[in-house]
């Protein structure tokens, strides 16, 4: 439902400022993922000021990179012409006033065909009247089978403007060029891979945190990483080798600030609001100093936990004030927490860093 993001970034004196951006997500309307919701899940979101509205209304559609890659390739991929097969059976015409309507409109065709044209004049149009889904098909039928000696004719759908019904539309013939063809084909494919771009959404911030090469900091990130990989990425891979592969491919360098609270063993509580109220109230010593550029004073009036950007926003302050402690040694980099596990006997983890951490996802 959302995805928080927080920015950090150093300045000379040492204090951080932080960026956080909520990002409401929900799937397109093409999507066909489901949506599943229990009870207790809507009143906990709605005991902490989760807008709905502003979810499903307004959320920002998205696609994983295998969606997006799919349909891209089949948009940039030569177009095939369709086998008769794939046609079906064609339609015959049984109603006096069907074979009416297509005796008077295809005589109309001929005679706009008999006239004069020039493969390198301008390109001629004839609009048919509107007419049914079963009568357009009917006629499209009847055009292909004049191409065979007219390359030049192309036919497609056109919606009438002010007309109520929404299934009647009509059949515009066009005479154009090779050079005409082409150029229209590049264009209308164009236009489809903007519309992708457009509904690929999220993802587009997806690819970018890939592509940035920085450190990404969780609490508790197990389930995020799963989430993140099966939404923006595509489905999970079926083994667990293969999992930690894809994801380790995409964010090499992670941070778990579940895991180094855990760790370490200074902190009577390890979830992240107490966690990030215990750093930035001296435990541990000297807590960094963090402010918010203009433009992010919503997040300057005190905690709002349970928001995704806010709750980024805690992470990234937990883990500076764990770096200036030395609480965060780089052997715990690319180890996740285990809220639970089948293997969760405490036991003495062969890196000494890690002790006191239970197993981990490595």
């Amino acid at each position: 439902m959302q995805v928080g993001i927080c920015l950090f970034h150093e300045q000379e004196d040492g204090s951080l400022l932080s960026r956080p951006f909520n990002f409401y997500v929900f799937p397109g309307a093409a999507s066909r993922r489901r949506i599943v919701m229990d009870a207790s899940t809507a009143h906990f979101h709605r005991s902490n000021n989760m807008d709905f509205n502003k979810w499903v209304l307004q959320g920002v559609p998205f696609l994983s990179r295998a969606e997006y890659d799919a349909e891209a390739e089949a948009l940039l991929a030569e177009p095939q012409e369709p086998t008769p097969q794939a046609r079906g059976p064609r339609v015959t015409l049984t109603r006096e006033d069907d074979v009416a309507f297509m005796s008077t409109t295809m005589a109309t065709v001929h005679a706009w065909l008999a006239e004069p044209w020039a493969e390198d004049g301008e390109p001629a149009e004839l609009a048919l009247p509107a007419c049914n889904p079963f009568l357009r098909r009917a006629l499209f039928e009847e055009v292909e089978g004049l191409r065979a000696g007219r390359p030049e004719l192309q036919a497609e759908s056109r919606a009438l403007e002010g007309e109520p019904d929404s299934r009647k539309k009509q059949v515009v013939l066009r005479r154009l060029s090779a050079a005409a063809q082409r150029a229209r084909a590049e264009a209308a494919r164009a236009q489809q891979l903007a519309s992708l771009t457009q509904r690929a959404g999220f993802l587009r911030v997806w690819r970018a945190l890939c592509a940035s090469g920085k450190p990404l900091v969780g609490h508790n990130l197990l389930y995020d990483l799963l989430f993140l990989h099966d939404h923006f990425e595509a489905p999970l891979p079926p083994s667990l080798a293969a999992c930690k592969a894809s994801l380790h491919a995409r964010l090499p360098l992670v941070w778990d600030t579940k895991l180094l609270a855990t760790r370490c063993g200074r902190f009577a509580e390890t979830a992240l609001g107490p966690l990030h109220a215990a750093c930035v109230g001296g435990e541990p010593p000297s807590p960094v100093a963090v402010s918010f550029p203009p433009g992010f004073a919503r997040y300057d009036g005190g905690e709002q936990a349970h928001e995704a950007g806010y709750d980024a926003h805690m992470t990234g302050v937990v883990l500076a004030a764990l770096r200036r402690a030395e609480l965060a040694p780089e052997a715990a980099c690319n180890r996740l927490y285990l809220m639970r596990s089948l293997y969760g006997v405490p036991r003495m983890p062969s890196n000494p860093s890690l002790a006191g951490a239970g197993p981990v996802c490595h």
